[in-house]
């Protein structure tokens, strides 16, 4: 492989003139190569019994604020056609935190296959960045192409919540409405989750209906309102979990936010099972105090309601 990408590299020969077919191949690795340099590469090889996939990029020696190639870029433009699991991810766990710029994706077999789950993981590293903190909104970019037309059932994310706004996370649920369960962590105030989370339900689908997975008619199916004479699909219908665990402010900005958000589901016949919060107080004093101030109004609106301080909560 390395002699192919140094021949293109030096100009010896071009990526078009090879397509490698290696049909018995179930593992690539791809380490401390340029994107561009992987992308091409993957372009150009046929694997169908791929089972896992590592990428790592190396951009160098770029500041945060000046990054452009991020984990889009690791992967071939027909990405979906060069690694078709890609279509059937099932969890996707995306972090964008501290030493980590990494998406991490399974598809799950059905249960009547013998095969291993399919797993990949795509990673990005500059030399210039110790702690990464304002890239979270281009990692949630990185999601919703890389996991295209996925059916997801479980996204985990970690992230500053600081740096993106509730229309991007809104562009995430309508982009996986067979989500099921949710974890999101890192830092800041997750009101911006909740709101999009709301108005993912009010608001149409920037991409149109061909970028959401059609979900069958069933018990699960979207509940539909009329609202001003027009039908109303319910965001990820299915959502029965969400955990907001880490180093995220508890504030009565995230607690309006979060119960707007549940009463509007609630309204809807779409109640979580299950909240979880493990969040920062100021002291053991706020945390008592919002305790007692919000649990009875998060119990009426969900199944089930777990409320911690960060500091005491064991994961």
């Amino acid at each position: 492989m390395w002699s192919v990408l140094n021949d293109w590299k030096h100009g010896f020969t071009h990526p078009d003139d090879y397509q490698i077919c290696l049909p018995q191949l179930t593992l690539i690795k791809l380490e401390s190569q340029q994107p561009h340099d992987s992308a091409t590469f993957l372009a150009h090889v046929d694997a169908p019994a791929l089972r896992k996939l590592k990428v790592l990029g190396d951009i160098g020696f770029v500041a945060e604020h000046d990054v452009t190639e991020t984990l889009l870029e690791l992967l071939p433009e027909n990405s979906s056609e060069r690694i078709p699991f890609l279509k059937h991810v099932s969890v996707a766990a995306l972090t964008v935190y501290e030493q980590e710029y990494c998406l991490s994706v399974t598809a799950h077999p059905s249960s009547s296959t013998w095969l291993e789950e399919e797993a990949a993981e795509f990673v990005i590293c500059s030399g210039a960045v110790v702690n990464w903190k304002v890239s979270f909104g281009l990692g949630l970019r990185d999601l919703l192409e890389i996991c295209r037309g996925a059916r997801l059932t479980r996204l985990e994310v970690t992230g500053d919540h600081n740096t993106v706004d509730r229309h991007e996370w809104s562009s995430v649920f309508r982009a996986f409405p067979t989500l099921e369960i949710l974890q999101a962590g890192g830092r800041g105030l997750a009101t911006v989750l909740w709101d999009g989370l709301r108005i993912a339900s009010t608001t149409p689908s920037s991409d149109g209906a061909e970028s959401e997975p059609a979900i069958e008619s069933d018990p699960a199916s979207p509940p539909q309102l009329e609202e001003g004479g027009d039908v109303v699909d319910v965001a990820c219908p299915r959502l029965q979990r969400i955990d907001l665990v880490g180093d995220l402010d508890a504030d009565e900005e995230l607690f309006a936010a979060i119960l707007e958000c549940l009463q509007d589901r609630a309204d809807r016949s779409t109640r979580l099972d299950m909240l979880c919060m493990a969040l920062r107080h100021n002291t053991d004093q706020d945390y008592e105090r919002m305790k007692a101030k919000h649990m009875r109004a998060l119990e009426a609106l969900a199944g089930s309601v777990e409320y911690h301080d960060m500091e005491s909560y064991e994961y």
